[in-house]
């Protein structure tokens, strides 16, 4: 068979199954990875050369195309002509060959992942929930860069619907897991795309705890942009997908609460904390200090912790006190360096507030603050201490507020 011969062969049968020869292509692809696990180079162009009689394919290509269109007891290379009495009848544009129906019954069923595989994926997530505080953001960021690549190329091929929606899941975690850090690290254009991928998967994986989750964390990324009235609506539409679930305290107290503090709503930061409160208590909570990262409930420590922060930006350092008892016992229990800078740095803002300021004492507090996470500096660290600072202008000459802007610059520029 010349090449001008097997070109005519191939558009007919291309154009008796309705195929672009884009869709060829798409299909050769997606055949050569369920049938080899191959990745082939393959595009329009070639297909085109192929049809004019330029390039035959060669024996690997040859024999994805009798699959692709429905020919698989003939060879293309063989000199079959369009008008053998074997070749494959096409009933007009009624139906589909029942050769490319048995070709995609193949597609649905096959996969290129398992439930293990799977399972270590998920596992992986937990492990890295666990480490986070002891290992921080800019630590973790590329392994779970990496497993958020190799995730992908499984989503690329072929699963049937109970292993692609884990994946979808396993993917929106990661994704999910990305936009905190990256707020954390102060990268946050990159936050805001990585979690609206991650409420988009938690869509596909029919999980609207990871939507309230991803709403969670968009609503940080808008808080330390300074976006309080977008943080506050976030954390809001969250809580309709967490539907008093477990996030809803969260977002509530992390998001709700403390972006209405920002704004002056008094009114609107209590009935946040006691709607947090509310919800928690139908929960088991998880004891001591739960990772700020993880997808489960929040602990009573963050969410008191959540609280004392909205009370010290509407100026009530009563009710900051007042969580801050709560709380302080557990945080310096636990090995949470972030969340004991981060009480201490409220404490620091509430004691320049009141009506009886401590401005030296409050800027001790700065620097332990600083000090106890200096390793791992986060932009929520970061923040508070340069709006203790700006807050505590007016003491800028008193020698612990001076100390305390030296020790803030150092760890910036770590």
């Amino acid at each position: 068979m010349t090449g001008a011969d097997f070109g005519l062969r191939l558009r007919r049968l291309r154009e008796q199954h309705g195929l672009t020869q884009q869709e060829l292509v798409d299909r050769l692809i997606s055949l050569a990875w369920t049938e080899t696990r191959q990745h082939v180079g393959l595009d329009r162009q070639m297909v085109s050369k192929w049809e004019r009689g330029i390039k035959i394919p060669d024996k690997r290509y040859r024999n994805l195309l009798r699959t692709a269109l429905g020919i698989a007891d003939h060879d293309l290379g063989e000199g079959t002509s369009a008008g053998d009495s074997t070749a494959v009848e096409v009933a007009g544009d009624l139906f589909e060959s029942p050769l490319d129906v048995m070709s995609r019954m193949q597609l649905l069923t096959s996969s290129n992942t398992n439930d293990e595989t799977i399972t270590q994926y998920s596992e992986a997530i937990d492990t890295i929930v666990e480490l986070y505080e002891h290992e921080g953001p800019a630590s973790l960021a590329a392994h779970v860069v990496r497993r958020r690549k190799n995730v992908q190329l499984l989503l690329e091929g072929s699963q049937p619907p109970h292993h692609r929606e884990k994946l979808y899941l396993v993917a929106g975690k990661l994704s999910a897991l990305l936009g905190y850090m990256a707020v954390n690290l102060g990268k946050f254009a990159t936050a805001t795309a990585y979690s609206r991928e991650a409420f988009q998967l938690g869509a596909f994986a029919k999980s609207p705890d990871l939507q309230a989750w991803a709403r969670g964390t968009q609503s940080f990324c808008a808080y330390y942009v300074g976006d309080f009235r977008t943080a506050a609506d976030l954390a809001r539409d969250g809580q309709r997908y967490a539907r008093n679930g477990p996030q809803a305290v969260r977002l509530a107290s992390n998001g709700e609460a403390r972006a209405l503090a920002k704004l002056g709503d008094v009114r609107g930061v209590n009935d946040a904390v006691e709607r947090a409160y509310r919800i928690a208590e139908q929960y088991e909570p998880p004891p001591g200090v739960s990772s700020c990262i993880s997808f489960g409930l929040y602990s009573n420590a963050h969410t008191a912790s959540n609280a004392a922060t909205a009370y010290v930006d509407l100026g009530l350092p009563a009710r900051v006190q007042e969580f801050a008892d709560q709380v302080m016992p557990v945080f310096e229990a636990s090995e949470s360096r972030w969340s004991q800078s981060l009480l201490r740095l409220d404490l620091a803002k509430a004691m320049v507030r009141a009506d009886a300021p401590e401005p030296e004492r409050a800027a001790n507090l700065v620097i332990e603050a600083l000090t106890l996470s200096a390793e791992r500096p986060i932009t929520s660290v970061l923040t508070r201490s340069r709006e203790f600072l700006g807050t505590a202008s007016r003491w800028r000459d008193l020698e612990p507020v001076r100390n305390a802007t030296e020790t803030l610059r150092a760890v910036e520029r770590r």
